[in-house]
């Protein structure tokens, strides 16, 4: 009689699919098998394929639902660094032209132009990962007056998943102003479409969540809608406002627990951005300050107070992950004669300066 080392349950581990999560762990057994057994060797093979192709769905799973919604903002390959997208209107249509940073150029007509001088708004950019695959969908946002004095907010979506197409809607009574709040408030890592609305003296939002696909709404007094994505580092964004008021206060709701926290920071003409340059995970509260060009933050980790100066009174903040070190870089595009040019602070590869798209087009953000 010979000992031999199997794993432990190869055969009920085959049979049963990947139930079995003790996959390594060997035990010494006595048998009267022969030296070289084919079939043993056939189905140990098959039990051993079955573990790793499980193990690796498993990790892939993991990978993309517990990813910081920070990682994934303007990353349209998945490849987790961010990527370069403008959009250029021709002919009352929209087209996009992505550099993808592993998977290269791309461009798409999807959407309508946007007129400011007519009646006719067009679209609006609200780019997400709304089917989960853990790449950013091109997507538009549509106003619709609809009757009895209420708006329509339409989502058009090209899935990137499996390049289908999807439309989400929201209603809600006609206010002042009408905007897209888009992000993952449920924590399932898909966006969820979100219609803000603004009256006299109360402003607030409707969610779509995508994980029981019900409305949820939430109420602000005298204050405005901002996003600045998950701030307590559990997957899902956080519905926040601000006082617009000099000094600013910031408040904002964890919708899956109802915690609120309020804060002073910034002042009424800064534009509030999601951001986390620490990499934990966790949301630092930040403003880009266009008159003076400099960014405003308070770090998630240790609560410090940062700036910096990065960019014109003229540029665009367009902050994301561009390196893939997990941490979102100070990034800022300058429209200019022939192109448009993105100038990034990466905190992993430093300066960087990148020319894309002609001098009428605007960058994509989130």
């Amino acid at each position: 009689m010979k000992k031999r080392w199997y794993p432990a349950n190869a055969f009920f581990t085959y049979a049963q699919g990947c139930r079995e999560k003790n996959l390594t762990s060997h035990v010494t057994i006595k048998t009267s098998l022969p030296e070289k057994n084919p079939m043993q060797s056939y189905f140990l093979k098959r039990a051993k394929t079955l573990a790793y192709v499980c193990l690796f769905l498993l990790i892939s799973v993991i990978g993309i639902s517990g990813q910081s919604m920070f990682r994934k903002i303007l990353d349209f390959d998945g490849d987790r660094k961010a990527d370069f997208a403008v959009v250029r209107q021709e002919n009352n249509l929209r087209f996009w032209y992505i550099w993808q940073s592993t998977a290269g150029f791309r461009a798409v007509q999807w959407g309508l132009a946007t007129d400011y001088t007519t009646e006719r708004e067009g679209d609006f950019n609200v780019p997400g990962d709304y089917d989960g695959d853990g790449k950013t969908d091109i997507a538009v946002y549509r106003r619709v007056h609809s009757p009895s004095n209420s708006f329509r907010h339409d989502y058009y979506i090209l899935q990137s998943g499996n390049n289908s197409f999807a439309a989400k809607s929201i209603t809600t009574l006609r206010a002042i102003f009408h905007f897209a709040n888009q992000q993952d408030y449920d924590g399932d890592g898909k966006t969820d479409p979100s219609a803000g609305v603004f009256y006299d003296t109360q402003g607030g939002e409707s969610i779509l969540l995508s994980s029981t696909n019900s409305l949820r709404s939430v109420s602000y007094n005298r204050q405005s809608l901002i996003r600045i994505g998950d701030m307590d580092g559990d997957q899902s964004a956080e519905s926040a406002s601000s006082t617009l008021s000099n000094p600013n206060t910031v408040t904002w709701t964890n919708l899956t627990n109802g915690n609120t926290r309020s804060i002073q920071f910034g002042l009424s003409s800064d534009q509030f951005v999601p951001a986390d340059f620490d990499g934990d995970g966790k949301g630092d509260l930040t403003v880009w300050r266009p008159s003076e060009g400099i960014w405003y933050w308070l770090r998630s980790s240790d609560n410090v107070f940062q700036a910096i100066r990065w960019g014109l009174s003229d540029d665009l903040p367009v902050p994301a992950d561009y390196d893939g070190d997990g941490k979102t870089d100070q990034a800022v595009y300058r429209r200019g004669s022939p192109n448009g040019v993105y100038y990034i602070n990466g905190s992993l590869g430093g300066f960087r300066a990148f020319a894309w798209g002609s001098s009428t087009d605007s960058p994509v953000t989130y």
